[in-house]
């Protein structure tokens, strides 16, 4: 994630196709980190005694 940050920083801007890969990439990772969130709060709801009211919201 170091790396996408690198390339989204304003000194970096000079090449849009270098931006415009680096936004994909963050959209892609923020997918990524979404499904995982709702992986991780199916799981604790399925798997332990938790009260889902502690949990973060459900996404």
């Amino acid at each position: 994630m170091r790396t996408l940050k690198d390339k989204l920083m304003p000194e970096y801007l000079l090449d849009p196709e270098v931006f415009a890969e680096a936004i994909n990439q963050a959209n892609k990772i923020t997918d990524d980190l979404l499904q995982t969130y709702s992986n991780i709060w199916q799981y604790c709801s399925e798997s332990f005694q938790v009260d889902l009211c502690l949990l973060p919201s459900r996404p």
